[in-house]
């Protein structure tokens, strides 16, 4: 599994949603590639903190929102 490969099944792999041969794979990368395995971790970490928020907050100001939409476009995420 390459990186971009990698990235392609992130959301995925977070979620439980993927088979256990490509699990194994991305896995494989993950432990043998720094930057992946840095990446996976940060990525779960987020998840467990977002999941600690609560349900209802205010919205964020017009200016944090299109930065963080345009950090998440630029790494390559589906900005909606």
């Amino acid at each position: 599994m390459t990186c971009e490969e990698l990235l392609e099944h992130l959301a995925a792999y977070v979620a439980y949603e993927l088979q256990a041969d490509v699990i194994a794979l991305l896995e494989r990368h993950a432990s043998d590639c720094p930057s992946c395995g840095g990446m996976v971790e940060t990525y779960q970490l987020t998840l467990i903190v977002v999941r600690a928020l609560p349900n209802q907050c205010d919205p964020l100001p017009d200016g944090v929102a299109n930065r963080l939409r345009a950090v998440l476009a630029r790494a390559g995420f589906e900005v909606g």
